[in-house]
């Protein structure tokens, strides 16, 4: 029968799926091409969709996303996964982010959540439990321009660098991101490579909306 579970790691043995006579398995968590092709004898991965964190969250997208965007900076707010609290507390050197710690102060209900958000022309996503995120949906929802790191995991619908989101985030950066003696070589990377984008014209050629 077919199974839509959160991640790939339910198909490793052991997990129980073993104990089932699942023929397709579905999701998008962490599902890449290397986690397709290793299971690729033993049972058919098929991509499937991300979707908001509450279904009423539709409306509230519908309500300000033609809000004006009058903040030139870009904006994150969410919960600390991970390394997420370091690359806050280091691109908030600079004035052209307004990254917040939802679990840590910054906790804003919904509809005042959309409305902060939808005034900022630029959003931000960071790796945390699965890649992909409720900020990339809701940056798209709101006509909000993301910046990001390269989203490898697979959709049904592929989001593709340069298309849907500018890459911001590369390895260069996620190398030298604990070191406190990098901050600034970080930040003028980080603010050249946003200021190049905007300038070279090409805003027009990503999908925001």
């Amino acid at each position: 029968f077919p199974v839509t579970i959160i991640a790939p790691a339910i198909l490793v043995n052991g997990s129980g799926i073993e104990t089932l006579n699942v023929v397709k398995f579905s999701c998008v968590s962490r599902l890449d091409q290397g986690i397709v092709d290793s299971f690729k004898d033993k049972i058919i991965v098929q991509p499937s969709v991300y979707i908001l964190e509450n279904w009423s969250e539709l409306d509230l997208i519908e309500k300000h996303r033609n809000n004006e965007k009058i903040f030139d900076k870009v904006y994150f707010n969410a919960l600390c996964y991970g390394v997420r609290e370091r690359y806050i507390d280091v691109l908030n050197n600079s004035e052209m982010f307004n990254l917040k710690k939802k679990d840590k102060g910054g906790f804003l209900p919904k509809d005042i959540y959309y409305h902060e958000f939808s005034q900022h022309k630029f959003g931000m996503n960071l790796d945390g439990v699965a890649k992909i995120c409720y900020r990339d949906l809701e940056s798209f929802g709101l006509g909000v321009l993301l910046f990001r790191e390269k989203l490898d995991v697979l959709t049904y619908e592929p989001i593709e660098s340069g298309k849907h989101y500018i890459e911001l985030i590369d390895s260069d950066i996620k190398s030298k991101i604990n070191d406190d003696s990098q901050i600034p070589y970080i930040i003028d990377k980080v603010e050249s490579k946003i200021n190049d984008f905007i300038s070279s014209g090409e805003l027009e050629y990503v999908v925001i909306s």
